[in-house]
């Protein structure tokens, strides 16, 4: 699901931060007079001590949420799901400083809710060929609601050092729920004929909590631009529940825990002595390759559960935003 477009968009967007980066540390002339410009302002750097907010928006590019399972005969993968994500959140974040912690809280929640991507669903149905994908359908995909939350802590290693390498610890809660509606199935399964799907589909959930991380951060200045890196990696919980419409309402539900990564790198440059305006790209991997499986059909009766299922989920972005000191 992940298009060589919506790579290239991030990619550009990472090599733009690692290449203004470098010019500053080089003292390329486009930079310099940057800097020159901004000579009267104190070089850019966090402060000691303090409050500090931002407030902007983020742009998801070709992102999912994803899961599959196996059937009671065995076959795996039975069905997979992949939900996409490119849509624009508003948000931002709010850290309190001191000379060696700083304390921050980031929240971000949907801003539009339709998505220029496609759902996709795929299952392999022949138990005589276990590797002939024999159903794709493809639909219009909406976000009805969508949160993610992140709270952590970081410390210098040096008293009073705000630039360096510095540890950090944290917890995140994200959230994710779509509506797939108006698709069309292919298929050369006869007990699942090809055509339209009118009307409302899937609505699936994603939940990733209990999500703990540990990582680094650093920074370095140069002038009015601050360069910033973070990578982390993370264990949690994850939750898929949908209902699938086109059948009666039946429902499923994965349960499992998993790992997550995420890498990212931003520039800060100062505009004013006490506001900054700061451009992030963000990658995340989560993978939960062990989940319990639950099935229900329309009427509510459990189908049986299952060992074989998996939740995964990439999702790369760029943020905007604007930050305040105190």
């Amino acid at each position: 699901m992940v298009s060589q477009r919506g790579c290239a968009w991030l990619v550009a967007a990472l090599v733009l931060v690692a290449s203004v980066a470098v010019a500053a540390a080089q003292d390329i002339p486009i930079i310099g007079s940057l800097a020159a410009s901004g000579a009267r302002l104190a070089e850019l750097t966090e402060p000691d001590s303090g409050w500090y907010a931002s407030r902007g928006v983020q742009k998801f590019i070709n992102s999912f949420c994803s899961y599959e399972f196996s059937d009671a005969t065995g076959q795996d993968p039975f069905s997979r799901s992949e939900f996409p994500i490119d849509q624009w959140f508003i948000g931002g974040q709010s850290s309190r400083a001191w000379s060696t912690l700083t304390f921050s809280v980031d929240g971000w929640s949907l801003l539009n809710r339709e998505s220029a991507l496609k759902f996709q669903k795929s299952q392999w149905t022949f138990p005589a060929d276990p590797d002939q994908k024999t159903v794709i359908s493809e639909s219009n995909c909406r976000m009805l609601e969508a949160y993610l939350v992140d709270i952590s802590v970081d410390w210098a290693m040096v008293p009073g050092a705000r630039t360096g390498l510095r540890p950090v610890g944290g917890f995140r809660w994200h959230t994710f729920r779509f509506l797939t509606y108006d698709g069309y199935r292919g298929s050369i399964d006869p007990q699942a004929p090809s055509g339209p799907l009118p009307g409302d589909g899937i609505d699936g959930r994603f939940t990733f909590r209990d999500w703990w991380y540990v990582g680094v951060r650093s920074s370095f200045n140069r002038g009015p631009v601050r360069c910033r890196v973070h990578g982390d990696y993370g264990w949690l919980r994850a939750d898929m529940a949908d209902r699938n419409l086109l059948q009666g309402d039946m429902r499923a539900e994965l349960h499992g825990s998993g790992h997550a990564w995420r890498l990212s790198a931003g520039l800060a440059l100062m505009a004013h002595e006490s506001l900054t305006v700061r451009v992030d790209g963000d990658f995340t991997r989560i993978s939960v390759i062990d989940t319990t499986v639950q099935q229900w059909d329309a009427s509510g009766v459990l189908l049986g559960g299952r060992d074989k299922g998996r939740i995964w989920s990439d999702r790369q972005s760029v943020a905007v935003s604007a930050e305040l000191r105190f």
